[in-house]
């Protein structure tokens, strides 16, 4: 669930970072609150017992440190930078209408949001491996160049 995390990280501390991927990332911490809270009361996850101790109960969601929605909106309100955002998902993937919520709710919220959703590409492998490659070749903001000169090390 590492997408998702890089996605919560990210909104929660901006200053912290450039740019942020999120390749599949629909489990799990979203901005769009309601989502979530309904995710806590439908028993989806009650076999997962880390998740709902995670997130505590869904009555307690709004305005808690788990409100994406809530960190998001402060951002933009206190001027802070905010990171390059790419969310990435599968046409196929069973949780594309929550990703597709999340980016819209983003939107919303005034948020730029670079939204590619893979044609064909299923919630596995295929998917990761291809968008890996499509992210550090062309989506990170990264200086392609040694930090140090050559030899400067000694």
């Amino acid at each position: 669930m590492g997408g998702n995390a890089a996605l919560g990280n990210s909104i929660m501390a901006p200053e912290q970072y450039a740019a942020c991927v999120d390749i599949s990332g629909g489990i799990g911490l979203t901005p769009h609150t309601m989502t979530l809270k309904d995710e806590l009361n439908s028993g989806l996850f009650k076999d997962f017992p880390l998740y709902l101790s995670t997130f505590g109960p869904a009555d307690t969601l709004e305005g808690s440190r788990h409100d994406l929605a809530v960190f998001a909106k402060r951002n933009l309100e206190h001027g802070k930078k905010i990171p390059e955002y790419h969310i990435i998902c599968g046409s196929k993937e069973f949780i594309r209408e929550r990703v597709e919520r999340d980016v819209r709710t983003l939107q919303e919220i005034g948020y730029h949001i670079n939204y590619i959703c893979a044609e064909g590409y299923d919630h596995n492998f295929d998917l990761w491996d291809e968008y890996l490659r499509i992210t550090m070749e062309e989506l990170l903001p990264l200086k392609r160049k040694p930090v140090y000169p050559v030899g400067s090390l000694g």
